[in-house]
């Protein structure tokens, strides 16, 4: 008869040699699991994400010239969509027709604040971009949704989403200029049937849209709008802002917008970015330090995504508002 002693010696060598066989089995099994599940994440899409901890400010980058500005950068996804409800992101690339007229660097933020972070709030600000080789067009798209309703930070991050999808899938090859108010009405119609005809109660959201057109001498740009976000271009030594609705005497603390989808009147303005100049969409979280005269000659040059979310997150300021940015260099 096995002794008691002697079953439990037993039973613990099977368990050992068990574990020495089939350690390196499921080590293996487990470690594959989470290599490929890593793997369909996105490394282009979310280059980085924190929860509330803006990024380090770093040194300057190298100056114009020293590196170059569009082959050492991936080319710019098809369709992309970044929020900052719960995280900073940060992305971007190049594009640009086969024949190489002109090449766009894009860069795009999305930065939860100080402020909702300090709060455990989500940020409510969200930015996207659309790339169509097909009629060598670019679509950029910022929307900010308003603090003050509830659920505006989804209803924002949808609103970018059905911008893209609807300029994508509109029928014919129009320019931004010639759909008019129909892609807005569409949006906030979007809103609408997604979240019910209550929606504007609940969350709103500005929406500014640029379409980018490449050709010999830079590109010809349509910017429309609705709310406080804004639209600059940086053309020689001079900021224009080309679309804002700052009221006269504007201090960066008036926060009272127009929205969708309460109403989905844009203002348009058209005109040309040259070779070797800026446009640049923003939220109010950013564009307030641009109206307030802030120096930004750091942007002359094309930065890198994470170089240009480094400058746009403020570290030190704690009650600062979300920030979405999308800045497009014409090379």
């Amino acid at each position: 008869m096995i002794t008691r002693q002697i079953a439990v010696a037993l039973f613990s060598m099977s368990a050992l040699v068990a574990l020495i066989l089939l350690g390196p089995l499921v080590y293996y099994a487990t470690h594959h699991w989470r290599r490929s599940e890593m793997a369909v994440l996105n490394p282009v899409t979310v280059a980085e994400v924190t929860r509330g901890m803006p990024l380090p400010r770093n040194p300057p980058g190298p100056a114009t010239g020293s590196v170059s500005t569009t082959l050492d950068c991936p080319r710019l996804p098809r369709q992309l969509v970044l929020d900052c409800r719960w995280h900073v992101s940060h992305t971007g690339g190049w594009c640009g027709p086969p024949d190489r007229r002109s090449r766009m660097l894009v860069g795009a933020v999305a930065a939860r604040g100080g402020m909702h972070a300090a709060m455990d709030q989500e940020g409510q600000d969200a930015v996207g971009t659309a790339w169509d080789p097909a009629t060598g067009r670019l679509l950029t798209v910022v929307a900010d949704g308003l603090g003050s309703l509830p659920d505006s930070g989804v209803v924002a991050v949808n609103a970018v989403q059905a911008a893209l999808y609807l300029w994508a899938k509109r029928t014919g090859e129009e320019p931004l200029h010639e759909l008019g108010d129909l892609l807005f009405r569409r949006v906030a119609q979007g809103l609408e049937a997604s979240f019910g005809a209550g929606v504007a109660q609940r969350g709103g959201t500005t929406l500014v849209a640029a379409e980018l057109v490449p050709d010999e001498g830079g590109a010809t740009v349509t910017v429309q709008g609705v709310g406080d976000s804004e639209a600059w271009l940086l053309a020689g030594d001079e900021w224009e802002p080309v679309h804002h609705e700052r009221p006269a005497g504007f201090d960066g603390n008036d926060n009272a917008t127009r929205d969708l989808p309460g109403d989905p009147r844009p203002r348009t303005w058209t005109g040309r970015v040259p070779h070797g100049g800026l446009l640049l969409l923003a939220t109010d979280g950013f564009a307030g330090r641009m109206a307030s005269g802030r120096s930004n000659e750091w942007m002359r040059r094309p930065l890198t995504p994470a170089d240009l979310a480094r400058e746009i997150i403020d570290v030190e300021d704690t009650y600062s508002d979300d920030s979405g940015v999308v800045a497009v260099w014409v090379d």
